[in-house]
């Protein structure tokens, strides 16, 4: 009987660890997929933001192009 329930205990124990070590395994993959996921979401981002500023860039050098000939034009009516 004691044996019987000490045979019970053991697996029990047994059991315990192993869903203990499944559970860090398990916590192990977790961390990894969460890594990986935060660096692509983090490269996204940076692409994003390195595209919106090229645009940004590109659109007010269109912008003050063309302000600085309109300001030349202006100046060279001025001069005739």
């Amino acid at each position: 009987m004691i044996n019987d329930i000490l045979d019970e205990i053991r697996i029990a124990e047994k059991e315990a660890e192993e869903m203990m070590e499944r559970a860090i395994e398990d916590a192990k993959l977790a961390v990894i997929s969460a890594d990986e996921e935060g660096r692509n979401i983090r490269n996204t981002t940076i692409r994003a933001v390195k595209e919106e500023r090229r645009k940004v860039v590109e659109s007010a050098t269109k912008e003050g192009n063309t302000r600085y000939n309109k300001i030349l034009s202006a100046g060279k009516l001025e001069a005739d």
